[in-house]
Formats: C-alpha cells, structure tokens, sequence
C-alpha cells in the first residue's frame, strides 16, 4: 500500500512540478433585450511549484524508508 502511495505522489508532484498552472475557458450565455450574447471568460487555475517537488520529496522518502526496512 505504501509504494503505490509513493508512486503516486512522485507522478503527481513530477506533474505538479511541470505544469504550473491551468486555464479554463468558461463560456456563459446572456439575454439582453431579447439578444442573446455568449461570453467567454477564462479563470486560472495556479499553484505554487513548490506543493509538485513537497509531493515528489515526500514520494522518493517514503520509497527510501521502505526499503530501509525490508533489508535489515
């Protein structure tokens, strides 16, 4: 259980790491006296690189602590 939860914190934090953020296009539709207008917005999505290389520490410690205890 412990190695997949380390496997999946180093994909995730080397992911994290990668892209530093995301853009997501929203799209509304408004009636203004009986036309109707769409509208587009885009709303980031961003995070701080450093949450990706906690993740990715985190993931390599736990594989290095597990290790550790199956060879003595």
């Amino acid at each position: 259980m412990l190695k997949f939860l380390a496997i999946a914190m180093i994909l995730v934090g080397g992911v994290l790491l990668l892209f530093t953020g995301d853009v997501e296009i929203v799209s509304e539709q408004v009636e203004s006296a009986g036309n109707t207008v769409t509208i587009n917005t885009e709303e980031t999505i961003a995070w701080e690189p450093y949450v990706g290389g906690a993740l990715l520490l985190g993931g390599f410690i736990i594989m290095a602590t597990r290790r550790v205890k199956r060879g003595s």
